[in-house]
């Protein structure tokens, strides 16, 4: 007589689900500074600091999905001035994972110069 009891097989779904949400919780935040650093190397900016938001921050509510990754970054130029700026990254409906695919995030300047 077998001492396998198939109930055991019901857990197996909710283990892969804590497993992978485990794994999208540690990934997330190492995809959102890889996603940063290039765009700030695209500019040709160094990133003095940064904060990930989760708020919407300075983007209106109703245009900024949860998904999506919004973050306070200050950046220095070539010249050696420093600007802060809220960044959004991704759409509203897929989130912060399609940014690769997106040319440009959302941006509102802090100061009143754009650059």
């Amino acid at each position: 007589m077998s001492s396998f009891d198939p109930h055991w097989l019901l857990l197996l779904p909710l283990l892969a689900g804590v497993i992978f949400g485990i794994s999208y919780l540690f990934r997330r935040p190492a995809f959102a500074r890889l996603v940063l650093q290039r765009w700030a190397s695209s500019k040709q900016y160094e990133i003095v600091r940064f904060e990930r938001c989760f708020y919407c921050g300075q983007f209106p509510p109703l245009t900024t999905s949860h998904k999506q990754m919004v973050f306070f970054v200050t950046i220095r130029d070539g010249s050696g001035r420093e600007r802060s700026c809220w960044l959004r990254f991704g759409s509203i409906w897929s989130g912060g994972f399609n940014a690769g695919y997106k040319d440009e995030p959302d941006i509102i300047w802090s100061d009143t110069n754009a650059a």
